[in-house]
C-alpha cells in the first residue's frame, strides 16, 4: 500500500475527480508546493503521461480555474524537474503566478499585441513601466521580447 501524507487542496481537486466526488471548494495550484503534491499523487496513483492528461482534461472540464494550467501542464512539469531538488522554485512560482494572472484576467496564454495595447491605452497603463500581458509594474523591460513583458510572462509565453 502506498502511503500518501503529502497533500493539499489542489491535489485534493484532482483526487475527488478521479474519484468522481464534487469537491464542495475546489482548489487551482497556487505555488510550487502545491504543483508538488499534485506530481506526488500522480506518483502514488501511478499514473502514466496519459492517464495524467486525461485526468487533468476531466479536471479543467469540471473546474474551469484549472484550464490554463491543464494547457501548461507540461511547462510546469519541466520547471519543476528542472528545481525540484532546489530549496525553492522561483522559475515554477513565476510561471503559476503568471497563469493565475492570465486566468483573473481572462488573458489567453498567447500574447495578442495590439488587442492589450489598446486595452492598456484606456487604463493608461500601457507604458514602459508595466508589463502588456499581466500589467505588472515592471522591474525591467525583458530584452528578449520586442514589446515590454515581464520575464515571467516572456517565458510562459515562449519569447525569452
Amino acid at each position: 500500500m502506498v502511503k500518501w501524507k503529502d497533500y493539499g487542496e489542489s491535489s485534493l481537486t484532482l483526487l475527488a475527480i478521479h474519484c468522481r466526488i464534487d469537491k464542495e471548494s475546489p482548489s487551482i495550484p497556487y505555488d510550487s508546493s502545491d504543483f508538488k503534491r499534485c506530481i506526488h499523487l500522480f506518483e502514488c496513483l501511478d499514473f502514466g503521461k496519459g492517464e495524467i492528461f486525461n485526468l487533468l482534461c476531466q479536471t479543467a472540464d469540471k473546474y474551469p480555474d484549472w484550464r490554463i494550467f491543464v494547457e501548461n501542464w507540461d511547462t510546469l512539469t519541466n520547471l519543476y524537474n528542472e528545481e525540484k531538488d532546489q530549496e525553492v522554485a522561483p522559475k515554477l512560482y513565476q510561471a503559476m503566478l503568471n497563469l493565475r494572472k492570465f486566468n483573473k484576467n481572462d488573458f489567453l496564454n498567447k500574447i495578442d499585441k495590439d488587442k492589450y495595447a489598446e486595452k492598456y491605452k484606456d487604463e493608461g497603463k500601457n507604458d514602459l513601466s508595466h508589463c502588456s500581458v499581466c500589467n505588472t509594474e515592471l522591474e525591467e523591460k525583458n530584452t528578449a521580447a520586442d514589446e515590454t513583458i515581464c520575464k515571467g510572462c516572456a517565458y510562459i509565453c515562449g519569447l525569452d
